[in-house]
């Protein structure tokens, strides 16, 4: 059996999930003495000409009697079932039909557009994988997918994420935390406000807040700019927006949080929530929020930001209630692994050949 991976990057040195796993899967392949092959963006940097022409080329170019064409995401996956019946489509999430639901476009009605052209010939692929239940159930009651179509395979998390030991990255204040985009889903606001309630209610506390995501002032989408609007409306001077983390320092940004709070309202998986479970963090995430429960399963979950800034008090101030929290979730985490998932992915493989 010979493996094609097809994306437009492959690299672990991102924030965005789907090049990670195509790294990761890449490399677990590798580790299992597979033959496998990476076709990547080459000389051609715009998206939609990779997916729509460069793509298409190599599958004819490569296809063999035994090779598995596995396209990383829905756009890779565009022409290549028409091509081959021996391919398969990793689909992570339905956000390019929704996104001007949950705010993740500058150009939501344009987004959405492509989105249900690539989602529809998305369709027509033999297997599909999906990253969790929830996007399992998704495609089967959105999209009409026939449920035999559909495998999940959830992602792993990389060891790099573990407790440093000793934890040197602890400040003589409290740290919560966050880590991911700044986008109106990810509702960064309702950790900013629950903030407020906490500091308010306990004025003993000496906390801050480390906010970790893009900054962006020109883009729609981003909500850097009414974010720095709320922190100074509420009078909050120990709110730090922090910018991106460079990937190599993301284990020791998680280290130093003592609570890690992720209120985003949808997620295919949910990477950040692992990470810092990984890590030894207690997470906090919202009751209304639609994350797949194998992985918000060991998340405590709030109804509203009252609880939220009741919650973060806990965990500050019951160290035995602390400790209970992260090692549940540090046990359950540890199951999420990328030679778990390479495996069950080479399982959908083998049904095609």
């Amino acid at each position: 059996m010979k493996i094609f991976l097809m994306a437009y990057e492959l690299t672990k040195n991102t924030w965005q999930g789907m090049p990670r796993y195509a790294a990761e899967l890449y490399d677990e392949f590798l580790n299992l003495g597979l033959n496998v092959e990476f076709v990547a963006k080459g000389v051609i940097k715009t998206p939609i000409l990779h997916d729509n022409f460069f793509i298409p080329y190599q599958v004819l170019r490569k296809s063999g009697r035994d090779t598995i064409f596995h396209a990383i995401t829905a756009r890779q996956s565009i022409y290549t079932p028409i091509i081959t019946r021996r391919c398969v489509v990793t689909i992570p999430d339905i956000i390019p039909l929704i996104e001007g639901k949950i705010g993740d476009s500058s150009k939501p009605s344009l987004a959405s557009l492509y989105g249900i052209y690539v989602y529809k010939m998305a369709k027509k692929t033999p297997k599909i994988i999906t990253i969790s239940s929830l996007v399992k159930d998704e495609l089967i009651n959105i999209l009409k997918v026939p449920e035999e179509k559909i495998e999940v395979v959830n992602f792993g998390i990389n060891e790099q994420f573990r407790p440093i030991s000793g934890n040197n990255f602890k400040k003589e204040k409290f740290r919560i935390g966050y880590i991911g985009g700044l986008v109106k889903r990810k509702r960064v606001d309702i950790l900013i406000e629950s903030f407020k309630i906490l500091i308010d209610k306990h004025p003993e506390l000496d906390v801050d807040l480390f906010i970790y995501g893009q900054k962006y002032f020109k883009n729609l989408a981003n909500q850097y700019p009414e974010l720095l609007k709320l922190r100074k409306k509420l009078g909050l001077k120990n709110v730090r927006f922090e910018g991106l983390v460079p990937y190599d320092k993301i284990v020791e940004a998680y280290n130093s949080f003592d609570v890690f709070v992720f209120p985003s309202k949808y997620e295919g998986f949910g990477m950040p929530i692992m990470e810092a479970q990984r890590c030894g963090v207690p997470v906090i995430t919202m009751e209304d929020a639609k994350i797949p429960d194998e992985v918000s399963l060991k998340t405590i979950k709030c109804k509203d930001k009252d609880e939220v800034a009741d919650k973060i008090f806990e965990l500050l101030t019951n160290e035995n209630y602390k400790k209970k929290v992260v090692k549940d979730a540090l046990k359950y985490s540890q199951k999420f692994t990328w030679e778990r998932c390479a495996k069950e992915t080479i399982k959908v493989y083998e049904e095609l050949l």
